[in-house]
């Protein structure tokens, strides 16, 4: 787990390669739910770079500058099947 200032340092190095309106939009691209290879490859043609860049180092700026977080809702069919209340159906 990196630690508060690998953090720091990582989003300074970021922000002073490819600037801060990259890295607003880096973060946008992960909250919105793209995949990494799809952030590589779009960053890579915003910042002017000929290849995209792999999806270990999004990956990595992922883990570093936020939480990825997952939740499995079951369908109101089946929730209610196995008695679980409050479940709406999406």
């Amino acid at each position: 787990m990196p630690t508060e200032y690998d953090r720091h340092k990582l989003a300074e190095n970021f922000i002073e390669r490819y600037g801060r309106v990259h890295f607003r939009w880096l973060l946008e691209a992960f909250a919105s739910g793209e995949t990494n290879a799809e952030i590589g490859r779009e960053l890579a043609e915003k910042v002017d770079r000929h290849t995209p860049f792999g999806r270990e180092i999004v990956r990595r700026w992922r883990d570093h500058f936020g939480s990825t977080v997952t939740v499995f809702r079951p369908h109101q069919d089946f929730a209610s099947e196995a008695g679980i209340a409050g479940v709406e159906h999406t």
